[in-house]
């Protein structure tokens, strides 16, 4: 395969002395105001083989010149495509996070620098996910198939007879992995943008109504005040209100969880210019500032509020996030410390605001 410099100092140096020879002619044309008349019975004279060597020599010139040329260009061109390649190529033998420190002065060159760093950096963060992910799936499932293990081994050894209990101890395990499963899938669908959604105009003010009237009960007996505040004029919302029903039950089941009697949990709902707002605040544990990062992570827990005796997967703020997030809409979390209670708080585009990127497919 010809190199770049050779082709471009080629091409330099015809172009060069194409433009140069056609100069001189011009210039000969017109130099006495007249075309000049070629006489094929003139003779060759030492005056032809003047001009004949100074063409020559003028031809020698600017081949020369157009190599130099064309080796100069070619290395300013091509060193950073090289830097680029070779950069590309380190990623792509498994190094990732590499960063390439290209030094141009071309805006193109630096945008796509810039481009395959930040590949690297996602591809980087991608890996890390998916180890983690393996790491926290091996993990959870070790347990409930440790129990399933340990029982039935017991009961092929004849350590005891399976008996009512036993069977309720192996069912509730078995409904643990179904349900872990079942919340993975989920949330590979929605995170992949794969899930389909029946996104349609919805009066969200009466579907926040339903899901506090569910509640109303449990937080009696928990002797947890349960307000509701929604603001007057609340428009129609396109969204799939079985998912957003899904997202505010997760919210508010934990709020439920994290609070201690006497507290007092607020479903707010407001409109904004452009999006509409739901927020869920309780009076419960609360979130230290170093975890509140962490909080929609896969099987993330703090030691504090969201062990694993509290009965959950670690998954259900990270599918919420993922749900809300899939209709064009944002998650967040804000809290002022331990035992100072949390606020998560939805945003979704209002009708007239929604994205055409939202991949909503009618079941």
């Amino acid at each position: 395969m010809t190199r770049f410099w050779v082709r471009l100092s080629v091409i330099v140096s015809f172009v060069v002395l194409a433009s140069l020879l056609l100069f001189l002619v011009l210039i000969r044309l017109f130099e006495f105001g007249a075309p000049i008349r070629l006489e094929q019975s003139q003779p060759f004279t030492d005056q032809g083989a003047e001009h004949l060597s100074h063409f020559l020599l003028i031809g020698a010139v600017c081949a020369f010149s157009g190599v130099g040329v064309g080796v100069i260009a070619s290395r300013q061109i091509s060193r950073p495509i090289t830097e680029l390649v070779k950069a590309v190529r380190r990623v792509g033998a498994g190094e990732l996070g590499y960063q390439v420190t290209l030094r141009s002065h071309a805006l193109e060159f630096d945008l796509l620098s810039e481009a395959i760093n930040r590949m690297s950096l996602d591809l980087q963060h991608g890996e890390v996910l998916r180890r983690n992910l393996m790491a926290d799936v091996s993990h959870e499932l070790r347990t409930p198939l440790t129990i399933l293990e340990g029982h039935l081994r017991a009961a092929l050894d004849h350590v005891y007879a399976l008996d009512e209990s036993e069977i309720a101890t192996l069912y509730s395990q078995t409904h643990h992995l179904i349900r872990l499963v079942d919340d993975l899938n989920l949330l590979a669908q929605a995170e992949g943008r794969q899930l389909p959604l029946e996104c349609i105009p919805t009066d969200i003010t009466h579907t926040v109504t339903e899901i506090i009237e569910n509640f109303t009960l449990a937080a009696e007996e928990k002797g947890i005040a349960l307000r509701l505040d929604i603001q007057d004029n609340i428009p129609l919302v396109k969204v799939d209100v079985v998912r957003v029903r899904q997202v505010l039950t997760n919210l508010l089941d934990n709020a439920l969880r994290f609070t201690q009697s006497g507290g007092q949990i607020t479903l707010h709902l407001e409109h904004m210019i452009d999006c509409l707002t739901i927020s869920v605040a309780d009076t419960g544990d609360g979130l230290p500032a170093k975890e509140i990062a962490h909080v929609f992570d896969r099987f993330y827990r703090t030691d504090s509020s969201r062990s694993r005796s509290s009965g959950g997967s670690g998954l259900g703020l990270a599918i919420a996030k993922a749900l809300i997030e899939i209709q064009g809409g944002t998650i967040a979390v804000s809290s002022e410390g331990e035992q100072r209670g949390a606020t998560f708080t939805i945003s979704i585009p209002s009708s007239s605001q929604v994205r055409e990127t939202i991949e909503c497919s009618t079941r």
